[in-house]
């Protein structure tokens, strides 16, 4: 167990009552608790929010009192940006004052909290754990780039290169960040995000993949928003549909399932008619054993994201022995062996995303083998395992004592 004091620095709101105990979105909860398991004295630099305006998606953080919460106001506009500037700078001075392992990343908005870090690097004596799990400020691999997004990604990447040179240990979600920030050659721990548990992973692939009679069952989970290339996946159904016009039976079944701005967007397309191939919207379910049912009733999964960030759902699909199809992006190509593990795509290409899903009607044991080399995979690859990973690399890269001081 670690022993230092060690202070998580963060965005994400965390929900608190009268009588100390501590709520979070249930995902984050879950983290948190992985945390708790091996870090003795830990807190978190958050925003507080009552625990009566918390939503249905959360629940108690097991552990974790509001008393090791050190507070942020929460930055819901620009006009609360700058009001809360400087409070939140004082906030943030103290909570590493009052620490010796400083731990942040690169997302929040609207700017990392590393950045208060950064200039607090000169002055103050901590240790800082620098962790790259995303990249929202980044512009579009393809298609117009507005001038917006042009200055937020030069600043935001030139601002996260610095702090990522000033931190003492690197975790990053995959090899890309590495090179990009720091390099090739440097010394960082990649831990891509998994959050399944060992028993949400299937013991062995499916024994009778579909044989070719039938039509081809695929889902594609995504925020409904324009990054994840939803447009890109209608426009496959159309010219796949357009192609196959003359089937006379369904050639695929594709869920489009998520909820997001574009939601409605989905639903009113599922509504008409696309010939033979069959296309329905729904809701998303609860992450966990519900949605993990939901995907075995599947043969691959479709991605089509156009930012260069890992998806969580490749290896939530890897675990039920599904194939991934998807776009050719650095988070991506870093998870998925095109031809191994799936099939992959340029970036924004409907065309060749469509002519991948045709071949899932006629290629079914491909999809039965690549499965089974998926679930192989992910065998190791484990919510707490990564955790325990991430707790061998701190010590050895801190050199942080094997028993308390």
């Amino acid at each position: 167990m670690i022993q230092a004091p060690y202070t998580l620095f963060t965005r994400i709101p965390l929900y608190a009552d009268a009588t100390g105990e501590v709520y979070a979105d249930d995902l984050w909860a879950k983290d948190l608790a992985l945390h708790l398991d091996y870090i003795a004295e830990f807190r978190i630099c958050c925003p507080r929010l009552p625990a009566a305006e918390r939503p249905n998606t959360t629940t108690m953080v097991t552990g974790l009192s509001s008393a090791q919460i050190i507070p942020l106001s929460r930055d819901q506009g620009w006009l609360s940006v700058l009001r809360n500037l400087w409070p939140n700078f004082a906030q943030v001075r103290r909570a590493v004052k009052a620490t010796r392992i400083v731990h942040s990343g690169g997302a929040g908005w609207a700017f990392p909290l590393s950045y208060y870090i950064l200039l607090l690097r000169r002055r103050l004596d901590f240790q800082w754990v620098m962790v790259i799990e995303s990249s929202f400020w980044m512009k579009p691999t393809q298609g117009r780039v507005s001038l917006r997004q042009h200055l937020a990604h030069a600043f935001h990447h030139r601002m996260i290169r610095a702090c990522m040179r000033a931190a003492d240990a690197h975790i990053v979600t995959q090899s890309w960040y590495r090179d990009l920030f720091l390099g090739p050659d440097a010394q960082v721990h990649i831990a891509p995000a998994v959050w399944i548990d060992e028993q949400d992973i299937l013991d062995a692939p499916p024994e009778a993949p579909r044989q070719g009679a039938g039509p081809a069952r695929v889902i594609f989970p995504a925020r409904m928003v324009p990054e994840k290339g939803v447009e890109t996946v209608l426009q496959a159904i159309e010219l796949l549909s357009t192609q196959l016009a003359s089937a006379a039976d369904p050639v695929l079944e594709i869920d489009i399932v998520g909820a997001g701005p574009l939601a409605e967007r989905c639903r009113s397309f599922a509504a008409q008619d696309h010939g033979p191939v069959a296309v329905r919207f729904r809701d998303p379910v609860p992450y966990g054993a519900p949605f993990f049912k939901m995907l075995r009733g599947y043969e691959a999964v479709v991605l089509a994201n156009r930012q260069p960030e890992q998806p969580r759902i490749v290896y939530d699909a890897f675990a039920q022995a599904l194939p991934v199809i998807a776009s050719r992006t650095p988070g991506i190509e870093t998870t998925v062996t095109d031809g191994e593990t799936g099939w992959l795509f340029p970036v924004d290409d409907a065309e060749a995303l469509a002519n991948l899903l045709s071949r899932t009607q006629t290629e079914p044991q491909a999809l039965a083998r690549m499965g089974a080399t998926a679930l192989d995979a992910v065998a190791a690859r484990t919510h707490s395992r990564m955790h325990q990973d991430r707790e061998v690399f701190l010590r050895t890269r801190l050199g942080l004592a094997t028993t308390p001081p």
